[in-house]
């Protein structure tokens, strides 16, 4: 996405809820919720989409916490 806010590009390609999308603070990853395997998790990301490996593995439901 551009300064104005447009040009914008889909990044996840899921039909299920990717959601609290939050930068790494050198802008090269995006840490996010979703709930793909039906349980929610926390997943990272490259920021052009790539490397999407689930980073919890635990049955209870997982939430954003922030960059450290």
């Amino acid at each position: 996405m551009n300064w104005f806010g447009t040009a914008q590009t889909r990044v996840t390609t899921s039909s299920s809820l990717d959601d609290e999308p939050t930068w790494s603070s050198d802008g090269m990853k995006i840490m996010f919720s979703t709930n793909r395997d039906g349980n929610d998790v926390i997943d990272v990301m490259d920021a052009n989409g790539l490397n999407q490996p689930n980073r919890t593995h635990n049955i209870a439901a997982d939430a954003i916490s922030s960059w450290r």
